[in-house]
């Protein structure tokens, strides 16, 4: 599978502007965007808002996946969904 980090990232901008930018689930694709892109600081601190954003909302269980990936991140290691 060939993976485009670039391009990832430029939907996932667009899909959180369009978003308004406050839905976390879009939040973390852009974080897991950035990631694959090898744009770590951006991962990070975009995942940060993302777990901001689904705590504002209430939704745990969002909060507790983007953890999960922020721990990846911070390790500089890309998200990669298991086949």
């Amino acid at each position: 599978m060939a993976r485009n980090g670039r391009e990832a990232v430029e939907l996932a901008q667009r899909a959180a502007e369009l978003s308004g930018n406050r839905d976390p689930s879009i939040f973390d694709t852009l974080a897991a965007a950035y990631a694959e892109a090898g744009r770590f600081n951006d991962a990070i601190e975009t995942a940060g808002r993302a777990v901001a954003a689904a705590e504002r909302q209430h939704n745990d269980v969002i909060a507790d996946r983007i953890r999960v990936r922020l721990k990846l991140y911070k390790a500089r290691k890309p998200f990669r969904e298991p086949h």
